[in-house]
């Protein structure tokens, strides 16, 4: 089901009621917190509000998907060179000897039959 604007006014009002609670500590605010960003609906079901989606997790911060902490992303690994080319041009041509000839061979031969005469 697709979620309109008045489903993310209400996300921001439980935020706000989270953020400004007097019985939770500091940590506990942050486990409800992470705990709403992790219930957010796709964005893909937010199409009509997708601004306000955004604010709603630019409010949250970095708690999207379960992470309370920046990725370090690692640098790419190098890729192994290519393989060297092998053997002469003329040893490569020697492969595609006849190329317009029929691949798949001659078919079976013709049974020879043995007649007794």
């Amino acid at each position: 089901m697709n979620k309109t604007v008045f489903d993310m006014v209400d996300i921001l009002t439980r935020i706000e009621a989270t953020k400004g609670s007097s019985l939770l500590s500091a940590q506990q605010k942050e486990v409800v917190l992470g705990e709403i960003s992790r219930s957010l609906p796709a964005h893909q079901l937010c199409r009509t509000c997708a601004k306000t989606y955004q604010l709603i997790q630019d409010i949250l911060g970095g708690m999207t998907n379960g992470s309370t902490q920046n990725s370090t992303s690692e640098s790419p690994k190098k890729t192994p060179d290519a393989p060297k080319k092998r053997g002469t041009p003329a040893r490569r041509k020697q492969l595609l000897h006849k190329a317009d000839e029929d691949g798949r061979g001659s078919g079976t031969s013709a049974r020879v039959v043995n007649k007794k005469a």
